[in-house]
């Protein structure tokens, strides 16, 4: 589903997928309105999407809620070790 929204003047495309929002926009626009797009991640902790012609595409996000991301993969990676390799880590520890 796509829905338009104008935010200081500035039009912006939001796209819902499975009950979240995304608002997202072209390079050009997020160049030509990035203090907007900023107080959206920023301010109203909503990721913006600035996708690329050629394919590709970033998210702009509040840092906070990048670093509870990256902690969070950091965790699954580890439990991922921890599952993989435990026993050998267990036994080592007892030696």
């Amino acid at each position: 589903m796509i829905l338009s929204l104008t935010r200081n003047a500035v039009q912006f495309n939001c796209t819902t997928q499975r009950g979240s929002t995304m608002f997202t926009c072209n390079y050009s626009h997020a160049r030509d309105n990035l203090a907007s797009l900023l107080e959206l991640a920023v301010d109203e902790n909503q990721p913006v999407e600035i996708q690329r012609r050629k394919g590709g595409a970033a998210v702009l996000v509040d840092k906070d809620a990048f670093e509870r991301y990256r902690k969070a993969a950091l965790d699954a990676e580890f439990a991922e070790i921890m599952q993989s390799h435990g026993t050998a880590y267990t036994e080592l520890s007892k030696r």
